[in-house]
């Protein structure tokens, strides 16, 4: 009896165990990447649709003419460096080029030249436009996208920066040869 009670009671601690092992088990997180165009992928698109939130795009050198790129996720979309790290439309003037519909996303050092709109960014809270270089025919488009930033850019274009948007800073810009208007806000609060 005696051993029969024994063992049952190691059963038990044992199973105990186990189940709590279980329970404390946590699956790992992915921990941010970084992925290289053109080395892992060779448009900016697919490296795009490729990452996880938390992750960096890298894009080196070189000029890149796409359809509208969309960024969809909570990425940083960084040039090797804007002055030659160039992104464009495949048709000149006939489309957006970087489209943001995701929060906490940042666009830097890049050159972005030839849209209807150099950027735009439509619901897209806590974006981040650092350090570029946009020229088009409005350079940046903010539609409902509060808490952003747009510093230290160099914008030209019939339209500089056109902001509906509330709570955002637009800090050290340079805004030049706008025929029409440099800086549009319109709606929006706090800005």
């Amino acid at each position: 009896m005696y051993k029969k009670t024994v063992c049952g009671i190691m059963l038990t601690l044992l199973f105990v165990g186990i189940f709590s092992l279980t329970i404390s088990i946590k699956p790992a997180k992915a921990e941010p990447k970084t992925i290289v165009v053109p080395d892992d992928y060779l448009t900016i698109q697919e490296a795009i649709n490729n990452a996880r939130g938390g992750d960096t795009v890298y894009v080196r050198s070189g000029t890149y003419s796409e359809d509208v790129i969309t960024v969809n996720k909570s990425i940083s979309l960084i040039g090797e460096d804007k002055y030659t790290t160039i992104l464009q439309p495949v048709e000149i003037f006939e489309r957006t080029v970087l489209n943001i519909v995701s929060d906490n996303v940042t666009i830097k050092n890049f050159t972005i030249r030839y849209g209807v709109f150099g950027i735009s960014m439509l619901y897209s809270n806590n974006t981040r436009i650092v350090n570029n270089i946009i020229q088009g025919n409005i350079a940046i488009l903010s539609v409902n996208s509060d808490n952003s930033i747009i510093r230290d850019n160099v914008i030209s274009g019939a339209d500089g920066i056109r902001l509906r948007s509330s709570y955002c800073k637009i800090i050290n810009n340079t805004v030049t040869s706008c025929s029409s208007t440099g800086l549009f806000i319109y709606g929006g609060r706090y800005n």
